[in-house]
Parts: structure tokens; sequence; C-alpha cells
């Protein structure tokens, strides 16, 4: 039988490797948006949406309720960003990708607005 030697890597050549592998990896980073209503647009959001007699009629609920949310997901090491959804706007925006006005279109609105803000920085 012969003997075979397993060489270990030293540190230094163990950091080099992760600093390698830092530089040529893309990282990937997972970030979701939050839709975010200002107090002022609250009660029109509620009416615009086809599903809004399921949010928080009160601005104040909905509020405490989406910031647990936003902790919730940090805490989870997602990076989530607010999102401010413009009642004004956002059902033309639905129209325009043949979305019904409802809580599956809030989400898709706030990653692809996230999307854009870090498909735009690179």
């Amino acid at each position: 039988m012969s003997s075979m030697s397993i060489a270990h890597p030293t540190q230094a050549d163990t950091a080099t490797a992760r600093a390698h592998f830092r530089m040529t990896t893309p990282m990937q980073v997972r970030v979701t948006g939050f839709v975010w209503y200002r107090r002022e647009d609250y009660g029109r959001a509620l009416r615009v949406m086809e599903d809004g007699h399921a949010l928080p009629t009160r601005y104040k609920d909905w509020l405490q309720r989406a910031e647990r949310g936003l902790k919730d997901a940090k805490a989870q090491g997602v990076l989530a960003e607010k999102v401010y959804l413009d009642p004004e706007t956002f059902p033309r925006w639905c129209f325009e990708g043949g979305l019904d006005v409802d809580a599956k279109a809030r989400i898709a609105f706030a990653n692809e607005s996230v999307a854009d803000r870090y498909r735009n920085q690179s």
C-alpha cells in the first residue's frame, strides 16, 4: 500500500481563493419591493383597487402591518425597499401591462420598480 499525502491549503491560499471568488463571481442579492402609500393617497388607493376591501380601512392600521412586514423581511436578510404607489397612475400601469388592479399587480409593480432601480445602477 502506498500512502498518499493530502496537501491542505494554507490560510493565505484560502484568502486568495476567496478574494478571487468575490472578484469573479457576480453577487446576487435578493431585493423585494414593498408597496408603500402616503397617508394622503391611502383613501384613493383603496377606491381604485379591485381588492381594496381586503386592505385595512384605516391608514394607521395598514401602516402598522406594512412596517411589521418590512421589519420581518429585513430580519430574514432580504433587502426590502419601499416603493410608493400613486393611485392616480397605478391603474394605467396595470392596464398597459394587462393586469387587474389588485394585490398581484401591486407586488409586480413594487418588484419591477426595485429591479429597475438596480438595473439602472450598473
